[in-house]
């Protein structure tokens, strides 16, 4: 049996200070915080995938990408 990897999309698991503004139009935008710069996320370069989104009335937001097989949570903002 062959091993399975999944592939990373991001450099490692980061926890930051942002402000995120939604959208009426659906759209979430996420800004890190001033103070957080010295942070990455990814290898240098933007990353675009595939995801579900669900809001609730709180405000607490999960980003999950879409798998073929399975959905893994890539963000979770509480």
């Amino acid at each position: 049996m062959k091993p399975t990897f999944k592939k990373q999309l991001l450099v490692q698991n980061v926890q930051m200070d942002g402000s995120i503004n939604f959208m009426t139009n659906g759209d979430i935008n996420v800004y890190p915080c001033p103070w957080e710069s010295d942070k990455t996320v990814t290898d240098g370069r933007r990353i675009k995938y595939r995801a579900g989104i669900e809001v609730d009335a709180d405000g607490r937001t999960s980003v999950k990408r879409y798998n073929s097989r399975k959905e893994e949570t890539v963000w979770n903002q509480q």
